[in-house]
């Protein structure tokens, strides 16, 4: 039963790490474009192409870091409760700091995944066409 519960725990956390990376890399496209006359005036005046991609791509991180403490901190609150209402699960309900590392590390790593494209396509704007529009 522990195994099953795992393995059913592991897979709502990749749909959820899925989704989340669909969603920065999506927020991230649409910050592109509203800000396209400010990155083309960066570029202008000698922003090189990394310092255009580290601003998104720092962006990417920190909102895979709010999405994934948030996660951690609802589960927190969700064992607690379980615990509170004396759950018996049969299961060992922990949050650990491996876990909460665990979790943290993935959301980043989505998170830096899916703003490689968009902060990509954001360094690769010619200044003159970005500033136009």
């Amino acid at each position: 039963l522990f195994a099953l519960a795992a393995k059913l725990g592991w897979l709502i956390g990749l749909f959820a790490l899925l989704s989340g990376g669909f969603g920065i890399a999506n927020m991230l496209y649409v910050s592109v474009e509203e800000r396209r006359s400010q990155i083309g005036i960066c570029r202008a005046l000698g922003a090189k192409r990394k310092d255009i991609s580290r601003e998104f791509l720092g962006e990417a991180g920190l909102l895979a870091l709010l999405g994934g403490g948030a996660g951690i901190l609802m589960a927190g609150g969700l064992l607690t409760l379980v615990k509170l209402a004396g759950g018996t699960t049969g299961l060992p309900l922990a949050l650990t700091l491996r876990s909460v590392a665990t979790g943290i590390a993935a959301a980043m790593g989505v998170g830096i995944v899916s703003g490689v494209a968009p902060a990509r396509h954001a360094a690769r704007l010619n200044p003159v066409d970005a500033i136009k529009k």
